[in-house]
């Protein structure tokens, strides 16, 4: 018989516990997984993404990347049109 063949009924034992009693910790986790989504649930006119600070503080930074890269994106357009000369060598 091999190692594995040995484990295998102390782990279907130890699957049998988990499935019964649940990890350690689960009712506090259930707990808080509950009061998470009576605030998320409330309707106060807040879409989803802004009800929390860390919320709101990614949804800007997100926003605020998107214009910093659209106004680099412009300026770096603008700046090649208007030097096309100097990009293309003095022939």
């Amino acid at each position: 018989m091999n190692p594995s063949q040995k484990l295998l009924p102390l782990f279907t034992i130890f699957k049998r516990q988990l499935a019964s009693k649940g990890t350690p910790g689960t009712t506090k986790r259930q707990n808080r997984i509950k009061n998470l989504q009576k605030r998320y649930q409330i309707d106060d006119g807040e879409p989803v993404w802004r009800k929390s600070v860390g919320d709101k503080l990614l949804y800007q930074l997100s926003w605020g990347l998107v214009l910093f890269g659209v106004g680099c994106s412009l300026y770096t357009c603008l700046y090649t049109i208007s030097y096309e000369q100097h990009f293309k060598g003095t022939d």
